[in-house]
């Protein structure tokens, strides 16, 4: 199991509530400085009003019936359904993601879990000024269409598929390569675990991933201290206990 190292947690004026734990550190690209230089960065952004608007606007839909694959994936009791509360990453955390998307300058992103496309407008956003970058999100809920007509109002070159996402490779040029990935579909072991390993081979040199939600479950967390220190892995930190970002070689 992983032993996070509570001395490497550093404050900054800019977030004094936010942690970073450190797990693996061996990156020649990638450091504490950088990390936090890139979570720390000041964004004043236009097209963040555009989010919060739609945010607003999806808030007042009724809730949808999550699909058979996220059975078993509630917490406590929760009612299997698909809120824009329950689905949507907060601004804060978008805005990291957004961050760390436009850090990576990929040409291909790929996301697991859809949601209702508030996660994927961030990653948009990011993309939009690169006419060569492309973005496929996979969401096997019938609100994939919802997802669909958030992203397009950020980017073009956008695919919302609605399917699982351990089928991904099936929608992919056979020499395409992943530059930067964001999971934040089954919250479970064995998913995850799953789909990090079949990601592999897809991934150009120094991609990095995000895993939403790490602090979700006992599950959750047992799956991340298995992948943060994968002997593939050159970098891997947790955000505030809930944003796991990991970066290969």
């Amino acid at each position: 199991s992983v032993v996070w190292r509570r001395r490497s947690v550093r404050r900054d004026s800019a977030y004094s509530d936010l942690k970073i734990v450190y797990v693996r550190e061996r990156s020649t690209n990638w450091s504490r400085k950088r990390l936090r230089t890139v979570v720390d960065r000041k964004i004043e952004a236009s097209f963040f009003s555009k989010i919060d608007s739609r945010r607003t606007a999806l808030s007042r839909l009724a809730p949808k019936r999550l699909p058979g694959v996220y059975d078993g994936a509630a917490k406590g009791g929760e009612a299997a359904l698909a809120t824009m509360a329950r689905f949507s990453i907060p601004p804060a955390y978008g805005r990291i993601l957004y961050a760390l998307v436009e850090e990576i300058k990929p040409r291909l992103v790929v996301e697991a879990g859809a949601g209702y496309g508030i996660s994927g407008m961030y990653i948009g956003c990011a993309l939009s000024d690169d006419p060569d970058a492309s973005f496929i999100t996979f969401e096997p809920g019938e609100y994939a269409a919802i997802a669909e007509d958030s992203v397009s109002q950020v980017i073009d070159n956008a695919f919302v598929i609605r399917d699982r996402f351990e089928r991904f490779y099936q929608y992919l040029d056979a020499d395409a390569e992943i530059g930067f990935a964001f999971f934040d579909a089954v919250h479970a072991y064995g998913a995850l675990r799953r789909d990090t390993k079949l990601i592999k081979g897809w991934l150009s040199p120094g991609a990095m991933i995000v895993l939403d939600d790490v602090n979700y479950s006992e599950e959750t967390r047992a799956a991340w201290s298995k992948i943060a220190t994968d002997r593939d892995v050159d970098f891997s930190a947790l955000i505030n206990k809930r944003l796991g970002v990991i970066v290969y070689a």
